[in-house]
């Protein structure tokens, strides 16, 4: 079976990935980490950001639920569904990427557009997404690529302008940069490992050559 948009328990163990299968098949499947005793979780379609190695799905700090945005009920939607096999259930309607559970499991963070189609930080309340709020997110916050800071308390972005990192408090203090890379290379996706003392960072460069062929019939 292929799937795409993996994602994984704390120990590695289990990875919880999306399947590109039609019809029955379709859906939000777990196996094992060498990909034996596969098991479907949810079916339905699931939405992936295929535009970035970033993913639309991802487990708890807890290692008991799998948040997911998903079509199942015709529009985009933000779901969780235990890990151990059960009913899903719908936290809310609406776009929402990367949605991320912060490393207490008390707050779930989610990109969203505004009315002018800008893009915005959402913070809630997990499991329930009580208390929903907003962040004064910078013109220059990339849509995608939300991560929780260790600290549960700042959410780190990607800066579109020099491609930094930079942290947004859920405060409402003002940003702080993360990293200072001055090659001009893009970030394409980064995270903490589970015991939030190492950074790792995704970083490319793009090059473009124009080729001239001859004598083509």
């Amino acid at each position: 079976m292929k799937g795409i948009g993996p994602g994984a328990t704390s120990d590695g163990r289990t990875i919880i990935y999306v399947s590109k299968e039609t019809g029955s098949n379709a859906g939000l499947w777990k196996a094992d980490r060498d990909g034996s005793h596969a098991t479907q979780l949810v079916s339905g379609p699931i939405m992936i950001d295929i535009a970035r190695t970033g993913n639309w799905v991802t487990v708890t700090p807890d290692d008991r639920q799998v948040v997911f945005v998903s079509l199942r009920t015709g529009l985009p939607g933000v779901s969780t569904v235990p890990l151990a096999g059960g009913v899903a259930t719908q936290l809310f309607d609406g776009l929402a990427v990367t949605p991320h559970v912060s490393p207490d499991g008390t707050l779930l963070l989610y990109g969203t557009p505004d009315t002018q189609n800008r893009p915005t930080v959402v913070v809630c309340d997990f499991p329930a997404c009580a208390a929903r709020r907003s962040l004064m997110a910078p013109a220059n916050l990339a849509a995608v690529g939300l991560k929780w800071i260790p600290d549960s308390r700042t959410v780190a972005y990607i800066d579109t302008t020099l491609s930094n990192l930079w942290g947004l408090p859920i405060d409402g203090k003002a940003p702080h940069q993360i990293t200072k890379f001055t090659d001009g290379r893009t970030i394409t996706d980064f995270n903490w490992s589970r015991d939030a003392k190492r950074l790792a960072i995704s970083r490319s460069v793009t090059t473009n050559d124009i080729v001239l062929f001859k004598g083509l019939h």
